[in-house]
């Protein structure tokens, strides 16, 4: 008999492995490296606020210093983050939530060019100049890139990024041979858009990232309570 009884989390370590950032406890959480150049940063019960300068192309970031997932055959990996964007100049603003290998400037490119043309993620992300949700993953320079419009998404209705309620984001990567995944995006619990088959071998280690950049002279605003990743180790 064990002198201490584990708990399930605990326990569950043996099999999964997390990494999950609760940005309400009101400090950087570790391994992540949290940055607004000119804007501000701050946490509260309702987690952490990343703020743009009012400039455009102005950043700031919540991302993880060391990347530490990478797909392995067998070995299914989950993201999640609870976000609130509300959108100051409507059609303009730029963020991106989701894991990559890139640096936050290179998580998204200035004057609304998305995210970088070669890296390893999977994200969620909207740039300025459209309204709605894109969702990507990303293999070097192989990328699958869809805006989640009504025709585009799986449950027929577009969804917009900027919003005044909360949405929780989830990347669900269900690896099926030593080469091919399945990629599953949802919104709330709905799933919104599946890529079949995806190739990931030859991606490279990749991390949490909240990244949000101005796209005019007006200063953009992301909101996280929270944002995760597990993957399973055997």
């Amino acid at each position: 008999m064990k002198s201490v009884q584990p708990s399930d989390r605990f326990l569950s370590l043996v099999t999964v492995s997390e990494s999950v950032a609760d940005f309400a406890l009101g400090a950087a959480p570790y391994n992540y490296t949290v940055t607004a150049a000119s804007g501000t940063i701050a946490y509260s019960q309702n987690g952490l606020s990343l703020t743009t300068q009012a400039a455009d192309n102005a950043i700031a970031s919540a991302i993880c210093t060391n990347k530490h997932y990478l797909p392995a055959a067998g070995k299914s990996l989950l993201f999640t983050a609870k976000v609130l964007f509300a959108e100051a100049a409507t059609n303009a603003g730029n963020v991106y939530v989701g894991m990559t290998s890139s640096t936050a400037a290179a998580s998204l490119g200035d004057n609304g060019a998305g995210p970088a043309s070669s890296y390893s993620g999977i994200g969620f992300y909207k740039v300025d100049g459209s309204l709605n949700w894109f969702v990507e993953a990303s293999n070097g320079s192989t990328q699958d890139t869809v805006e989640l419009t009504a025709n585009n998404s799986l449950d027929g209705f577009a969804h917009p990024a900027g919003s005044s309620a909360w949405q929780i984001l989830e990347i669900d990567v269900k690896m099926k041979t030593s080469t091919k995944c399945d990629v599953m995006f949802r919104i709330d619990g709905v799933t919104v858009r599946k890529i079949t088959d995806w190739t990931w071998t030859s991606m490279v280690a990749m991390g949490e990232a909240l990244t949000v950049k101005a796209g005019s002279s007006t200063a953009e605003v992301l909101l996280s309570q929270y944002c995760g990743i597990c993957k399973n180790r055997v």
